[in-house]
């Protein structure tokens, strides 16, 4: 082989770099795969059917008497998930590889990883426009305390109680207005006293720690993230973890192939999997304002 092809042994050096940060960076930059119900496509299929069963209901009974209406359980409107390629190319040429330093080669590894994981929240966030049932505020409405009590108590006190664990999900510009008013900053009108005078230790952690589902508003853990579409405002949402499904095929995976009339390597990055709203009544869409901070 000539001196100035990469051999694939080098390639095979710079891939493994890039598999590992890649991953590394797949698992720690997506938000919503944590959040929602996750399921393993079995082999031999592309869909598999989640099915939904209605409530029952217990009446009292009479000392000898049998039992009336007799309640039928069976599955209503399953949910059927397919799973799908999605992917992306990097391409490395031969001169590329033999400069390319350990920095190089991870930061390729991060962009693939950060572009998956943006492309899976995405596609799982494309499911809070359906939540129907409960829809609350406006694109013009600042996010404040109260729009995640009232989702809360929606979520708890419809007549199919959404299951616990909930979790909050927020662009944040949007979420700059809710910090705002817990940490008494800016003069929410409704809101300004959220925490009082008396909690100002409260207000400080909010300050100096932030949000990343560390900290709780109601009990509720709030996630932040630039990937939430803001279309017409931000569509936020206030979910149980039983309102979303992944379906999970095919794990990132890495593959190289020589062109070489380009004189170098395809690095492709596939994943294959599926998601959808198992329970629309059990998330609550928050649309708010999401201009652009100014101070």
């Amino acid at each position: 082989m000539a001196s100035g092809i990469t051999k694939a042994t080098t390639v095979d050096n710079v891939i493994n770099t890039i598999i590992a940060e890649a991953r590394y960076t797949m698992v720690h930059r997506t938000v919503m795969l944590p959040l929602v119900r996750q399921y393993k496509l079995p082999k031999g299929s592309d869909t598999i059917t989640i099915p939904k069963f209605g409530t029952v209901t217990v009446a009292s009974l009479t000392d000898g008497i049998d039992m009336a209406s007799p309640q039928t359980i069976s599955p209503t409107a399953p949910l059927s998930l397919t799973a799908g390629e999605v992917g992306c190319q990097v391409i490395l040429t031969d001169k590329g590889v033999r400069n390319a330093g350990e920095d190089i080669n991870r930061a390729t590894g991060r962009l693939q990883g950060e572009a998956m994981a943006k492309k899976v929240d995405q596609d799982l966030m494309g499911n809070f426009s359906s939540f129907s049932t409960h829809s609350l505020a406006g694109s013009s409405t600042p996010a404040t305390p109260s729009l995640i009590s009232a989702a809360f108590f929606r979520l708890t006190g419809q007549s199919e109680p959404a299951p616990e664990p909930f979790a909050g999900v927020w662009h944040p510009y949007t979420f700059k207005d809710l910090i705002d008013c817990l940490t008494q900053i800016a003069a929410v009108a409704t809101n300004q006293a959220f925490y009082g005078s008396s909690n100002a230790p409260q207000a400080q952690k909010y300050l100096t720690s932030g949000f990343r589902g560390t900290d709780k508003v109601f009990g509720i853990p709030q996630y932040v993230s630039g990937n939430v579409n803001t279309t017409s405002g931000s569509l936020n949402a206030i979910f149980s973890k039983e309102a979303i499904c992944y379906l999970g095929d095919v794990n990132p995976t890495t593959e190289k192939e020589r062109d070489a009339s380009l004189r170098a390597w395809e690095i492709n990055y596939v994943s294959s999997y599926g998601h959808g709203l198992y329970q629309e009544s059990f998330g609550v869409l928050i649309t708010c304002d999401a201009t652009l901070p100014a101070a």
